[in-house]
């Protein structure tokens, strides 16, 4: 990786907050440290499937390949999936003698920039009891098990013990992190009628954020009440909330900035603090404290509150920027000609240039204003504020420019993630794949791309593994750092991995394309695997067709030769079917992949492609599942039913099911099926083998019976009797001549040979009730109008 330094940071998902501003932080600090970053997330396609010993394996790949010299784990995002053992576990798996350094929580025997959870919680539950008088103090706990959950617990217990208080478990919630957990346990307390607390400490912002909005729809006034409550991480929100929410900023960004510090001191072996963090406290107006007592009186006073209410926002000499602002604005108490405007201009270009969020600025200058303008004379006003208003022009009209060129951009992403995933999802094989990726992605902040497929044969694949999709930079974007980002791939088949060279901000459309290029691996695989079953049933035909000629020249067997002419002919008809429908998906797919390419591909086409393919895949995928079935049932008596498993059911109410899932097969004739019972009838038997009986029996009534016949009726009666179920099955077709009658049950016996009937059905049926029900099943030999078959299964749960 050059001659420059090397470190990988490991992270299980990239969309949440933590995470994102403390890669900001190891990002942002590496670029001066001249230090190359590469991102691993294997969580970026969550699956439950996916464990750590999984994921384990991506990364292990990864760092074996590239022989970083160093590693930074997100062990803190790792912890809401993972016990501190498990982690610990997985990193001596990968890290071997690679320096590590641990953030957000300690693991034992590494380095780690921690946070010390306890203190914070402890001082504000401490502010609470004497700054604030509180006696009943409510935690809105985190989950279960979770290390930072547990730590800001224990800083509430121990502050209740110190300050004289017990702890009451009614007043202990469950919030598990979450808005949604949060808000019903508040609810379910407020139900429970007993007294309201006088404070509420939360394990983090979004319970705070359940809590308060679940107060507020059960008209409880948090500030008439007296009630307080705080919050832990310092979301954006907060400052929002009505009061603002008292809370406790965990410094992400800080902690990546020191872990990769930290981890530069290691790689060049030198001692490492180990010392946690210690989270800062913003007091607002949501535990009883004033606004108003911000001093203004002073430059120091200003800067300090601008400083707080602005913290973390990327704003770099933030308290510079004040105090000169400040200086420029007081000019024109000693100057009542000065004008300002011109030096406001300055940092107005200068925000725009460093891409920071003018909203803020005029905000910044608004507070400013107010400490000012009560020191003015009335004769410098009219003049102070045309500058003022010339200002606010100036910031409006560059917010506009500035939130147009935003929107454009936001604009063109989406348009090309767009494009990419349409082309993408049209993609039938690995050479269409590769053409789609050499395609430039500068809009999505992207300049290389590149696949590795784990441990495939696959020569297309192989191809695909060596080759570097890589674009020159069309916006020119020379003074942004491009960072490695790791993402996991994954197909039908195949697990591996995308390499991306991409903007730290543009983390999220690497993930999108990610994602798509599963969807075409997954489709180009379950294609092959398409092709791969008309080939084996191919083979089994000619298998088949070879067993046939065989039989017919043998004169004992002359009877099963014929009949295996008639399945050979009944088999055909499935395959052709599905050889026929595979053709005309594959001239679809050509078809749209045409129209796309001479950019005239409109959405009602690719709504009708989708349509058409997804009917064709059924009519493939149904006959190709009848081939199978028909040649397994001919290989041998015993088929395998469609379910094994073995449940509770409710005979009667799943009977009117199967009779419904048949209709179409009763709708050509106008036959119809009554169905006859006086109770409910539970089983824990095999529905699925109740459900191949009755299909069956239906399908040769309708096959055999009703063959000359219209409005053809079936009678079906449920009922009990003794310790059994009897199903008493009848239709008024034209019945079994006595000379059959006996042979019915035969394996392979059937009177049309050559005409759809295999001679499998009613021997099946047999198999299935006798062996699997453990029932018996005869056909009536003196039923006249038709055929009456009557069904018995055991009623006993144990049968």
């Amino acid at each position: 990786m050059g001659n420059s330094l090397s470190v990988c940071v490991l992270v299980p998902e990239l969309n949440d907050n933590p995470s994102q501003e403390i890669i900001a932080g190891i990002v942002n600090r590496a670029s001066f440290m001249g230090i190359e970053i590469t991102v691993i997330s294997a969580g970026a396609i969550m699956h439950k499937k996916f464990s750590l010993k999984d994921k384990r394996l991506l990364y292990k790949s990864v760092i074996e390949e590239n022989h970083f010299d160093g590693i930074i784990s997100l062990s803190g995002s790792f912890s809401f999936y993972y016990s501190s053992d498990e982690i610990k576990e997985f990193l001596n798996s990968i890290a071997k003698s690679t320096p590590l350094v641990n953030v957000s929580i300690k693991i034992q025997g590494y380095h780690s920039v921690s946070v010390d959870n306890v203190t914070p919680i402890k001082e504000v539950v401490n502010h609470l009891i004497i700054d604030h008088k509180k006696k009943k103090i409510m935690f809105i706990k985190g989950p279960l098990g979770q290390d930072e959950a547990e730590a800001r617990f224990s800083g509430y217990c121990e502050a209740l013990k110190e300050n004289g208080f017990n702890l009451d478990n009614d007043y202990v919630l469950e919030g598990n992190f979450s808005t949604q957990k949060a808000s019903e346990s508040i609810k379910l307390f407020i139900e429970s009628g007993l007294e309201l607390p006088d404070a509420i400490v939360c394990a983090n912002d979004e319970s705070a954020l359940g809590v308060y909005t679940q107060l507020k729809n059960s008209k409880i006034d948090i500030k008439k009440q007296g009630i307080s409550l705080t919050g832990y991480d310092n979301r954006s929100y907060g400052k929002s909330m009505d009061p603002g929410l008292t809370t406790i900023d965990q410094l992400f960004e800080k902690q990546g900035k020191t872990a990769i510090e930290n981890l530069f001191t290691l790689i060049r072996n030198g001692d490492v603090n180990n010392e946690p963090f210690i989270p800062k406290i913003f007091y607002r107006e949501s535990c009883g404290c004033s606004s108003k007592n911000d001093d203004f009186e002073t430059r120091k006073g200003l800067t300090n509150f601008i400083s707080n209410r602005f913290y973390n926002n990327g704003i770099e000499g933030l308290e510079d920027d004040v105090s000169a602002i400040d200086e420029i604005f007081f000019k024109i108490l000693d100057y009542p000609d000065y004008d300002f405007v011109q030096e406001i201009e300055y940092y107005i270009n200068k925000y725009i240039y460093k891409g920071y969020d003018l909203k803020l600025f005029a905000e910044m200058l608004k507070i400013v204003n107010v400490r000012v303008l009560p020191r003015l004379e009335k004769e410098q006003l009219i003049s102070y504020f045309n500058q003022i208003d010339r200002i606010n022009f100036l910031i409006v009209e560059a917010i506009s420019r500035q939130t147009e060129r935003e929107l454009h951009r936001v604009d063109e992403q989406i348009k090309e993630l767009d494009d990419i995933s349409l082309t993408l999802s049209s993609c039938i094989s690995y050479e269409s794949l590769s053409e789609e990726l050499n395609r430039d992605f500068f809009h999505l902040g992207i300049k290389r791309v590149s696949i590795r497929i784990e441990n495939s044969s696959n020569p297309h694949i192989t191809q695909l593994n060596n080759r570097i999709y890589e674009k020159g930079d069309s916006l020119n974007r020379t003074i942004k750092n491009y960072i490695n980002l790791i993402l996991p791939l994954s197909s039908k088949k195949n697990f591996g991995y995308c390499h991306y060279h991409v903007l730290h901000e543009s983390f999220h459309n690497a993930e999108v394309i990610t994602f798509q290029l599963s969807r075409a691996l997954y489709l180009i695989d379950l294609l092959d695997d398409l092709y791969l079953q008309l080939k084996t049933i191919n083979n089994d035909y000619r298998n088949l067709r070879e067993t046939k000629d065989l039989l017919m020249r043998n004169d004992n067997l002359a009877n099963i030769g014929g009949l295996v002419a008639g399945f050979t002919h009944e088999i055909n008809t499935p395959i052709g079917v599905g050889l026929t429908a595979i053709t005309y998906l594959l001239d679809e797919i050509k078809g749209i992949k045409k129209t796309f390419n001479n950019n005239i591909l409109r959405k009602s086409d690719m709504s009708s492609f989708i349509e058409n393919s997804q009917k064709t895949t059924e009519i493939v995928l149904n006959n190709l599942e009848k081939a199978i079935t028909l040649i397994q049932g001919f290989k041998q008596i015993s088929v395998d039913q469609a379910s094994e498993l073995k449940r509770p059911f409710e005979l009667c109410s799943y009977m009117q099911e199967i009779v419904q899932s048949i209709n179409p097969v009763l709708r050509n004739g106008n036959h119809r099926v009554k169905l006859h019972h006086s109770q409910e009838i539970n089983l824990d038997s095999y529905p699925g083998a109740v459900s191949q009986i009755i299909t069956n029996l239906i399908q040769n009534s309708v096959k055999h019976g009703f063959e000359n016949i219209v409005n053809g009726t079936i009678n079906i009666s449920i009922f009990k009797d003794d310790d059994n179920v009897i199903i008493d099955y009848r239709d008024n077709g034209c019945g079994i001549k006595s000379e059959y009658i006996y042979k019915i049950f035969d394996p392979y016996y059937t009177t049309k040979v050559g005409k759809g009937g295999s001679g499998l059905g009613l021997s099946i049926i047999k198999k299935i009730t006798e062996e699997k029900l453990h029932g018996t099943i005869i056909c009536d030999p003196v039923f006249e109008n038709g055929v009456c078959f009557k069904i018995t299964i055991p009623y006993s749960k144990n049968s």
